[in-house]
């Protein structure tokens, strides 16, 4: 996929993106990964498969996978990939010392460490929701994830910076929004 070099990955942006930047972006990704046709999904949801310019962000079918993303096995992937990258965009690191989902499984009663004092607490639970899986009682769907992120960007905060309404446009490859 050519982007003219436009366009940088939000991993740059780890470790420096403000809680209401967050919440855009989770809105954002909620929207669009629920609208993606599931049956043919190759997409993982990661620093460097969510890509951003000044008017639009993208998600990135060709970028390679990171098992630092790769979800434990009865978890949603979209879902979990969320919350571990809103983790490591938040944190300036990768969840687990970067072994990903299948250092989770493997050790279940590890606590998520808790985000930044700084971060709101709606936030930190809802990292700690998308990282729950299986028959977790507190597991979450992106339904949900899109209804936080709207609350959270429509009451709490108004002065967001996205101005324009979000309208997904996908091809084989990516998709768009408009911020």
């Amino acid at each position: 996929m050519n982007h003219n070099n436009q366009y940088l990955p939000v991993a740059y942006m780890a470790g420096f993106c403000t809680e209401e930047a967050l919440w855009q972006l989770v809105e954002q990704l909620a929207q669009v990964v629920s609208e993606y046709d599931i049956a043919h999904a190759r997409l993982q949801i990661n620093p460097h498969s969510v890509i951003v310019d000044h008017t639009t962000f993208l998600i990135d079918e060709a970028a390679p996978p990171e098992l630092a993303y790769i979800p434990p096995k009865e978890a949603n992937a979209l879902v979990w990939g969320i919350g571990a990258l809103v983790y490591y965009l938040s944190m300036g690191r990768t969840l687990f010392a970067g072994k990903g989902g299948r250092y989770q499984e493997q050790h279940p009663s590890k606590e998520i460490p808790p985000l930044r004092n700084k971060q709101h607490q709606s936030l930190n639970e809802l990292v700690k929701r998308c990282l729950s899986y299986g028959n977790h009682s507190n597991s979450i769907t992106l339904e949900e994830i899109a209804t936080m992120a709207r609350n959270y960007n429509s009451s709490e905060h108004p002065e967001t910076f996205m101005t324009q309404p979000i309208e997904p446009l996908s091809n084989k490859n990516t998709f768009e929004t408009q911020w």
